[in-house]
C-alpha cells in the first residue's frame, strides 16, 4: 500500500498554506474542514481530515525541530503555566 502521507505529491502551496494556518492558531481540524469548503483534494485523493493534517505538519517539520501543531501546544503549555503560577 502506498504511504497515504506523502509530501511529494503534496503541492508545495497547499503544504505552505497548512503550515502557516496552523502558525496563525488553526486546529488541524479547522485547517481540513477549510481545505475541504475549497475543493483542494486530500493526500489520498478525497477529503481532507485533521489527523492527515496533523501528520503532513509533522512530516513538513525539519529534521531536529518540532512540528508547528506541537510547537502551538507547547505554547499554550507554557503560557498556561505562567498565568496560573507554578502549583496551577
Amino acid at each position: 500500500m502506498a504511504a497515504l502521507y506523502s509530501l511529494s505529491t503534496l503541492a508545495p502551496a497547499t503544504r505552505a498554506e497548512i503550515v502557516a494556518l496552523r502558525a496563525a492558531g488553526r486546529s488541524c481540524d479547522a485547517i481540513a474542514a477549510a481545505l475541504n469548503k475549497r475543493g483542494v483534494r486530500g493526500t489520498a485523493g478525497g477529503r481532507w481530515y485533521g489527523a492527515t493534517v496533523h501528520r503532513i505538519l509533522q512530516l513538513a517539520a525539519p529534521a531536529g525541530q518540532a512540528a508547528p501543531s506541537l510547537l502551538r501546544r507547547a505554547a499554550i503549555s507554557v503560557s498556561g503555566a505562567a498565568e496560573n503560577g507554578p502549583e496551577g
